[in-house]
C-alpha cells in the first residue's frame, strides 16, 4: 500500500501542504488527541517552571533534524517511532516554535543596547522577500507558511535568544540548547545504526534519521562546531564537557559517512577558523576527539564508505549551477520568480541572483556582508577581552562555516530547516560580540559606526 504522503502528485507537495494534511489526520485520531494532551501539558509545565523557551526551540530543532525527502519515504525508512516522528516532524517543529514566542518575546531586554543585531535583521528581510516572492508567483501555501515559520524563527532565535544573552554564561546557556539537540540527534542515529543499520544508509552514504545524506551532514557539521566550542570552554569538572566532546567524535564519524564533502569542507574550516594558530588547544581537541572518532569507527566499520566518494566524486553542482546563472542572465534585475519559476539549486547565492535577480542578490548580500565585518570585528574583540576570547574563536569559526556552506547548500532560501534556526542563533551570538566591542573602552571610535546598523529591539 503507497505511503499516505506519497499519494501526492509531487514531492513538493510532501513538505508543505501534503504534510500539514497528514499532521491534522493524526491529530484527529485517539492516539493524537492523547498525544496533543500530554503535550499541552508538557508545555503548561515547561512553561510553570520558567523553561519554556529552550524546551520548546531544542524540541523543534530536533524535530528539524528529521526531514522527509523522497527517499527517507522508501529506502530511507527508520524504526517505528522515529519513523513516526518524522512523518508529522515539520508541522509539529512549527507548532513548538509557535509556542516559543511568547517566552521569547516576554524575556527581558536587560542592558545590550541592540539585543537583535543587524545582521540577523537585513537576513530576515531578504527571507521575508523571498518567501513572499513564494506566496505572489508560486505556491501561496508554501509562502504563507514560509512567512510564518521565518517569523517564527526570527522571534524565537534572535530576538528571545539575542534578549537572553547578557553575558558569557548565558550566551553558553544559549549554545547548550544545540549541545542538548546534538545529543539527542546522535542517540536517535545510534539506535537507528544499531537495530536497523541498512535503512540508515542509502547508497553507501549515511541518511541516519535526517532523511537524506547532504541533510545529515549539515546538521552533523554544525553540532559538531557548537560542541567543540563548549567542549574548549567548558571547565574540566563540567562533565557536560566531555559530553559534547563524545559527541563530537561520534558526529565526525557520522560526518565522515554521509560522503559530504560539501559539509567536510565546512566543518574544517569552521574549526580551523575557531582554532587558526593556537596549536596546543588544537593538539588536545585532535587527541581527544580523535580517540572517540577512532572507537566510533571501529564499531561501524562501514563508516569509511564515505571517504572513496569524498576522494573520487566528480563535480556535482557545476551543470545546475550554469542552468541558474543563464536563468539569472535572462532577467537580471528581478530573476524569474515573477515569471512562476522557482529554481532552488544548491547555491544561496545563485539561487538569489537566479530567482530574484540583482534586487534579492543585493538583500543577501548585506547580511554576509556584516556576517564577515562581525567576524573580523570579533577578532579584534578577543585581543582586548580574554573572557570572550574563545566565544569570539566560535563566532569566527562559524561566521567562516556559514558562508562556506551557502556557497554549496540553498540554506538561505529555506523556509523551515535547522540550518537556518542554527543560522538565526549564532547571528545572536554576534550581536551580543557587537554590543561587547562596542564599549568605547573596548574598541576605538572608528568603530562605533557600525553601530548604527543594529536593528532596534
Amino acid at each position: 500500500m503507497m505511503h499516505p504522503l506519497l499519494a501526492q502528485e509531487t514531492l513538493s507537495s510532501v513538505s508543505t501542504t501534503a504534510q500539514l494534511q497528514y499532521f491534522l489526520n493524526v491529530l484527529l485520531t485517539p492516539t493524537g488527541i492523547a498525544a496533543a494532551i500530554l503535550g499541552a501539558g508538557g508545555m503548561i509545565l515547561a512553561l510553570v517552571i520558567g523553561k519554556g523557551m529552550p524546551i520548546f526551540t531544542g524540541a523543534s530543532l530536533f524535530c528539524l533534524t528529521t526531514m522527509l525527502h523522497s527517499q527517507s519515504l522508501t529506502s530511507n525508512i527508520l524504526i517505528g517511532p522515529l519513523q513516526s516522528l518524522r512523518n508529522v516532524a515539520r508541522p509539529l517543529s512549527v507548532a513548538l516554535l509557535i509556542a516559543a514566542i511568547l517566552p521569547a518575546l516576554a524575556a527581558p531586554r536587560g542592558n545590550r543596547p541592540h539585543p537583535i543585531g543587524s545582521i540577523a535583521g537585513w537576513f530576515f528581510v531578504f527571507q521575508i522577500f523571498y518567501a513572499f516572492q513564494l506566496l505572489a508567483f508560486i505556491d501561496p501555501a508554501k509562502g504563507l507558511l514560509g512567512a510564518i515559520s521565518i517569523t517564527g524563527m526570527f522571534l524565537v532565535c534572535a530576538v528571545g535568544l539575542g534578549r537572553q544573552m547578557q553575558d558569557l554564561d548565558s550566551v553558553q546557556r544559549c549554545l547548550k540548547i544545540f549541545a542538548w539537540v546534538g545529543f539527542a540527534f546522535t542517540a536517535a542515529n545510534m539506535v537507528q545504526l544499531l537495530i536497523s543499520p541498512g535503512n540508515a544508509i542509502v547508497g553507501g552514504r549515511l541518511a541516519g534519521v535526517a532523511g537524506n545524506a547532504q541533510q545529515m551532514g549539515t546538521v552533523c557539521s554544525f553540532l559538531i562546531l557548537v560542541n567543540v566550542y563548549l567542549f574548549s570552554d567548558l571547565p574540566p569538572a563540567r562533565l557536560f564537557k566531555w559530553a559534547c566532546l563524545a559527541t563530537a567524535g561520534i558526529l565526525g564519524m557520522m560526518l565522515v559517512w554521509t560522503g559530504s564533502r560539501t559539509n567536510l569542507l565546512t566543518t574544517t574550516v569552521g574549526i580551523t577558523l575557531m582554532y587558526r594558530l593556537q596549536l596546543g588547544r588544537f593538539a588536545i581537541l585532535a587527541i581527544a576527539g580523535g580517540l572517540v572518532l577512532v572507537a566510533a569507527v571501529s564499531l561501524f566499520q562501514d563508516s569509511t564508505a564515505g571517504v572513496d566518494r569524498i576522494l573520487t566524486a566528480g563535480n556535482t553542482r557545476a551543470d545546475v549551477w550554469q542552468l541558474a546563472l543563464e536563468s539569472f542572465y535572462e532577467s537580471p534585475i528581478i530573476g524569474i520568480m515573477p515569471f512562476g519559476i522557482d529554481a532552488a539549486v544548491e547555491s544561496s547565492y545563485i539561487t538569489a541572483l537566479a530567482n530574484t535577480g540583482i534586487i534579492g542578490g543585493a538583500l543577501l548580500l548585506v547580511p554576509f556582508a556584516l556576517l564577515a565585518f562581525a567576524a573580523f570585528r570579533a577578532w579584534r574583540l578577543r585581543s582586548v577581552r580574554p573572557d570572550l576570547a574563545r566565544l569570539c574563536d566560535f563566532f569566527i569559526g562559524m561566521a567562516g562555516a556559514i558562508i562556506v556552506v551557502n556557497a554549496f547548500e540553498g540554506f538561505a532560501v529555506g523556509v523551515l530547516t535547522f540550518p537556518v534556526m542554527a543560522m538565526y542563533a549564532v547571528f545572536a551570538v554576534g550581536g551580543f560580540l557587537n554590543d561587547e566591542a562596542a564599549v568605547p573602552s573596548m574598541m576605538d571610535e572608528d568603530w562605533q559606526s557600525y553601530d548604527g546598523m543594529q536593528v532596534a529591539a
